[in-house]
């Protein structure tokens, strides 16, 4: 009984915590990139054109993306009749929050209620985690459409007796999650299947999975969408959506080209705080020749290892494309620092108070630099501060005398009550630099008809959204620029860098000043008035 109380109300500090760091303070910024305000802009587009079939942005068709995440936020636009920010993230953050949920309920299930409840822990305060399921991001939704599919596929190796109609779930859910970002919806699992397969010599269930019906119905979710909408976006729609944003940016790279070793350095980053716990993980219990590692940890050894070595020969990398892989490495995360060897070893203590210590000194920080910029104290951020900042005292004072699960619990408590402090309070301090809504408002002192306003190198759809425009003007044709010139268009805004291309056109028009919208520097020029 008092077993089942103690799973209870860890469960419930998990729900509430997850509801806390995911939907607290949602609508608190505008829109920022990257991402964000184009995709946003993407789905009020649909509603404007009346076209849900085929992407647009700007007027123009867009092609980069699928459009599952778009009708999700179009969904509960419906749904609530807003366009508003903590609206249009509510996709992601609802993402997140299943992402966590089905975390614990996936542990629990393969393993323990512990291991289950430590991995969901481990993944809910993540960095990227966290990021991502507060911002408008199709990378959550994505992950979650992965993960349910992961799910079918290992349950149907773990129970023999339901593995067609297992394992035809997930082949639904990875067509689901190509038509919401693309075919890494199928790799992901094809390769750990078959790697597990090669790994446990298999030869069971290489003949028992159904290769091509699962095939089949993968090409026919995805195909429901993909036949009309490649009729009405055209062949040129059609092999950009499937060529050129997915084979020629895998191979060749497009906005992010990195070297190979990019996620090498980059994946510890976002997988903090927990990351730090590494040397722990591989030490006592990967690379442990004591401990033997059975099939069911195998499966997300493999799910990540495999895919993340893939992902490393893309020339195309950012941080949040590994987001998928999150929920494995958490589960070994989880299942590791829930085991009892865990207790008074110094692999576990230096990087917990690694992060106790970073936490106490954020905590202290964070009030006195929201004190010294507005001159007055947050309540809200004081207390918060207060307890993350009197959590860690009392845990390092306190180390010994707790077992591990109390440690840990104190630990992801006082680290998540600061990772919020961050989002509900630091963050805003910077929308004035990044809000292209800011930016708009400040312009309008020299042009409020935005037919009049043309940028030149720079495009922003957050001025689409934010003045509910489906076409702003822009260019980075230095001949289509002179064509504004002659219809006299009032305000010219250029990118910094580029001023030096054009300066020489615009002798017409005086140079005011220089704003800055996140890391862009725009000179504004205003045309000189007729003597």
């Amino acid at each position: 009984m008092l077993e089942k109380i103690k799973e209870r109300i860890s469960l419930l500090y998990l729900i509430l915590f997850t509801i806390l760091l995911y939907f607290g303070y949602l609508g608190i910024i505008d829109l920022w990139n990257p991402d964000e305000p184009r995709y946003v802009e993407v789905a009020r587009e649909m509603f404007s054109f009346k076209n849900f079939l085929v992407p647009h942005l700007n007027g123009a068709i867009y092609a980069h993306k699928p459009p599952l995440f778009f009708w999700a936020i179009a969904g509960v636009v419906t749904i609530f009749g807003s366009f508003k920010e903590w609206v249009v993230r509510l996709v992601p953050s609802i993402s997140g929050f299943l992402i966590v949920m089905l975390t614990y309920f996936y542990g629990s299930k393969v393993f323990d209620k512990k291991t289950g409840l430590f991995s969901s822990l481990v993944l809910v305060g993540t960095l990227s985690m966290m990021h991502l399921s507060r911002r408008c991001n199709i990378d959550t939704l994505f992950t979650l459409l992965i993960l349910i599919a992961f799910i079918f596929l290992h349950f149907g190796i773990l129970k023999p007796e339901k593995r067609r109609i297992y394992f035809l779930l997930s082949c639904v859910f990875q067509g689901l999650g190509i038509i919401t970002k693309g075919p890494l919806a199928f790799i992901f699992p094809f390769f750990t299947l078959l790697s597990y397969i090669i790994a446990t010599n298999d030869k069971k269930l290489l003949k028992e999975t159904p290769w091509f019906t699962g095939l089949v119905i993968i090409l026919g979710v995805v195909a429901i969408w993909l036949v009309p909408a490649g009729l009405a976006g055209g062949k040129e729609y059609t092999e950009a959506l499937i060529f050129k944003h997915t084979v020629e940016r895998y191979a060749h790279g497009m906005n992010h080209p990195r070297n190979f070793f990019y996620y090498f350095y980059n994946f510890p980053l976002n997988f903090l705080p927990w990351s730090v716990f590494l040397p722990f993980i591989i030490l006592k219990g990967i690379f442990n020749r004591k401990r033997i590692i059975d099939k069911k940890l195998l499966w997300f050894m493999l799910w990540f290892g495999v895919n993340f070595i893939f992902m490393c020969f893309s020339t195309e990398k950012r941080g949040l494309y590994l987001l998928p892989l999150f929920p494995a490495v958490s589960v070994i995360f989880g299942y590791y620092l829930s085991r009892d060897y865990n207790d008074n070893i110094k692999l576990f203590k230096i990087p917990y108070m690694l992060i106790v210590g970073a936490v106490i000194i954020a905590s202290l920080g964070m009030t006195i630099f929201y004190y010294y910029k507005f001159k007055e104290i947050n309540v809200i951020l004081t207390v918060l501060s207060a307890f993350s900042f009197w959590g860690g005292i009392f845990a390092l004072k306190y180390y010994k005398n707790f077992n591990r699960n109390f440690k840990f619990f104190v630990l992801s408590f006082i680290w998540m009550l600061a990772l919020f402090n961050v989002y509900a309070f630091m963050f805003p301090m910077f929308n004035e630099h990044k809000s292209p809504k800011v930016f708009i408002n400040y312009l309008n002192k020299y042009e409020k008809n935005w037919d009049n306003v043309v940028f030149f190198n720079f495009y922003h759809a957050g001025f689409n959204f934010y003045l509910k425009r489906d076409n702003v003007y822009h260019t980075t044709s230095i001949d289509e620029l002179k064509k504004f010139i002659k219809k006299k268009v009032k305000v010219i805004i250029v990118k910094k860098q580029s001023v030096k291309d054009v300066i020489k056109y615009l002798k017409n028009y005086d140079y005011k000043e220089t704003r800055e919208l996140g890391h862009r520097k725009l000179a504004i020029y205003v045309l000189k008035k007729a003597n």
